[in-house]
């Protein structure tokens, strides 16, 4: 391991807290994840250790396994076995994505 790849893992960065209330369908940058779990979740704990991030709390949801989609595909049936929704960081591969929120349908 290099000494890099060492001090982020024994210094993990903050997670950027929430800042929206929520979003529609219209909205440009949904996505389709496979669940959205709590920020204190257990299962997040590796995850967030590997990715080098403090896990974020609570109140900020984290979506996993997400893909970018639009409404035309939701509406197409395109997120059937996942949760829609748009979250406030999704450039982290689509491991995880923060900032969740859930789509109300306008």
């Amino acid at each position: 391991m290099t000494s890099l790849a060492l001090l982020a893992a024994a210094n993990p960065a903050p997670v950027p807290q929430s800042s929206a209330e929520g979003c529609t369908l219209l909205v440009d940058n949904l996505l389709c994840c496979q669940e959205f779990e709590p920020g204190d979740a257990p299962i997040l704990g590796p995850i967030f250790e590997l990715l080098g991030l403090l896990l974020p709390g609570v109140n900020t949801l984290v979506g996993l396994q997400c893909t970018s989609t639009n409404a035309v595909e939701v509406a197409l049936g395109s997120c059937l076995d996942g949760n829609v929704g748009c979250c406030d960081i999704n450039d982290l591969g689509g491991v995880v994505a923060l900032g969740c929120h859930p789509v109300t349908l306008l």
